[in-house]
């Protein structure tokens, strides 16, 4: 199933359940797009959304875009990349 997903590099309907919507206005700064959130997980944006699509970490829907909070990247680095 994610073999397809990761040669084609287009996330399937079942990553959308992977995601949340974001609707509440926070300080732009503790956002980060999927570029900006692999770079700081030293990770390619590729690679960022197949751990999406796979639950490994979260990402939140803002209209089309990708978006990663700094508290749950840093989480996810000091659990040892585990959710």
């Amino acid at each position: 199933m994610f073999d397809s997903d990761i040669e084609s590099g287009k996330p399937t309907d079942d990553c959308r359940s992977n995601q949340t919507l974001l609707f509440d206005n926070r300080i732009i700064d503790e956002w980060l797009s999927t570029k900006e959130a692999a770079d700081y997980l030293s990770i390619t944006p590729n690679a960022l959304r197949i751990w999406v699509c796979r639950g490994k970490i979260k990402a939140y829907k803002l209209g089309n875009r990708l978006r990663f909070r700094n508290k749950d990247l840093k989480t996810f680095i000091l659990n040892g990349g585990q959710v």
